[in-house]
């Protein structure tokens, strides 16, 4: 993982990239270290700030789409969520308010899937924190 800051991206201002093998995409073990750098990206976030972080849903660029199946999409989404939802709800219970909101963006080649992708999020979508 590495990080850079923008200036002259409108709403960004700073990016954190996370790097994987394209050739093991797909594995599990390798999905299991994104998941970790993903959450040592939202540990970092919510340590400096920012408020708001764009993830890839499926933890996979454009480039290594036709390394899972819809199944596979489905899976990894689900498995995705409940690591932010975990990390999510163990940050909340510690009163850090850093980190707001998380958007997801979607790999053109799943997009057939959005229904499939809105009831996973419906049945994922009960974190909600009040400050008082």
């Amino acid at each position: 993982m590495f990080i850079t800051r923008h200036s002259n991206l409108g709403l960004c201002h700073v990016v954190f990239h996370l790097c994987s093998d394209k050739k093991s995409a797909a594995a599990d073990q390798s999905l299991a270290t994104l998941l970790q750098g993903l959450k040592n990206i939202m540990a970092l976030a919510a340590q400096f700030d920012v408020t708001t972080l764009t993830v890839p849903l499926l933890l996979i660029d454009e480039e290594s789409r036709h390394v899972l199946s819809e199944s596979q999409y489905i899976r990894r989404a689900e498995t995705v969520i409940k690591s932010i939802r975990a990390f999510l709800t163990e940050r909340l219970s510690s009163n850090d308010n850093a980190l707001r909101t998380i958007q997801f963006s979607l790999i053109q080649q799943a997009s057939e899937l959005l229904p499939d992708m809105r009831r996973l999020f419906e049945s994922h979508s009960s974190i909600h924190h009040h400050s008082n």
